[in-house]
Formats: structure tokens, C-alpha cells, sequence
């Protein structure tokens, strides 16, 4: 028999890059943004305050930090690496991320570096739904810390777990029928 696939975001579930990046836009510009701007601008467009950009300036910003040694350098989020690994024991792991195929260079060289032999594929979403690419890759679950992606994916019958406690998915901004884990650890309890 077939073990079950978990897809898992790679944004702020596996590696947290938006402290970084709010820091790094903050020492070199005049303006002063927040970890709620960067979210903002990537999910909707032009923050309120703050940041600026349009949401196509506010993207390459972004694109050109994470291809930074810095960004490639970041540590994985604390109990990732062993959570994984005991989950690898009885799931197929993949990767299902919102960054586009452009992102490529800049993502699989820290998997790579930190979590080598871990996910069978990396999933580049980009525009499209996670649902969709979830359910094309077969995922029962999917892990991910964007309230947005998981509405989308338990809409479409697929178990929503919201990993950490981030500015922008607090316990009012999660969807009906998802599932909080704040550490790895309670993910691997959620899991059984």
C-alpha cells in the first residue's frame, strides 16, 4: 500500500525569511515596513502604509533578497528537520509553494543544504491554486501558514493544517475545518 502524501508550504513552514526581509528593506531604504506589509504585498498588493511599491515592485524586491547568501543561509524553523524526517517514515512529503518555477534557483539549493533526501518533488504553484496542485499530486493534507491557501484547499476536500502563529493567521483568520499547529512537534502529534 501507497503511504499518504503531505504537501507542505515552504514559506514561513519550513524556513522563515520575513524577520529577514523586513530588517534588509528597513537598513537600506528610508521607509519603514512591517512583517505585516511584506505578507500584504505578497498576497494582495500595495500595503497601506509602509511599503510603497506596486505589488510588481514589492515582488521583485522579494525575489531579489531571496536570492541573497543571506536568504540561502536562514536556518529551517526549529523541529523541522527531525519532524520531517520521522514523518518521511510513513508519508511521501512534497513540497507545494507559492513561489513561481523562477524561484527554483533560490529554493532548491537550501533544500538542498538543509533537508537533502527529505521531499520527493518541489511544486511551483505561482499563480495557480494550491488546491489544484494539490489535488494533481494526489495530497490528502496540506501544511502551510496562509490562511488564503488553506480555505482554498479544504474547499476542495483537502485537511488543512495552519502551521505557526504568525501576525497574519491568528485563530480568527483561520478557515472553518483547519487545523492549528503551532511547532513541528504538534504537526507530527496532529499526524499520529
Amino acid at each position: 500500500m501507497s503511504k499518504p502524501i503531505i504537501a507542505i508550504d515552504f514559506d514561513d513552514t519550513l524556513v522563515t525569511h520575513v524577520h529577514e526581509m523586513v530588517d534588509a528593506y528597513n537598513q537600506t531604504h528610508e521607509d519603514f515596513i512591517t512583517v505585516h506589509d511584506i505578507h500584504f504585498a505578497q498576497k494582495v498588493g500595495t500595503p497601506k502604509h509602509g511599503w510603497n511599491h506596486s505589488r510588481k515592485q514589492a515582488e521583485q524586491w522579494i525575489f531579489d533578497y531571496l536570492s541573497t547568501d543571506e536568504a540561502l543561509a536562514t536556518q529551517p524553523i526549529d523541529g523541522a528537520v527531525e519532524s520531517l524526517s520521522r514523518l518521511k517514515e510513513r508519508y511521501r512529503l512534497m513540497i507545494v509553494t507559492g513561489r513561481s518555477a523562477d524561484f527554483a534557483p533560490y529554493t532548491q539549493p537550501w533544500i538542498d543544504r538543509f533537508m537533502p533526501d527529505v521531499f520527493e518533488k518541489v511544486n511551483y504553484a505561482g499563480d495557480r491554486r494550491k488546491s489544484v496542485v494539490c489535488n494533481e499530486i494526489g495530497a490528502e493534507t496540506m501544511i502551510d501558514d496562509s490562511p488564503v491557501y488553506l480555505a482554498d484547499c479544504i474547499a476542495a476536500g483537502i485537511r488543512g493544517i495552519a502551521f505557526g502563529s504568525y501576525e497574519w493567521n491568528g485563530d480568527k483568520d483561520l478557515p472553518e475545518g483547519a487545523t492549528r499547529a503551532r511547532t513541528w512537534r504538534e504537526v507530527e502529534e496532529l499526524l499520529g
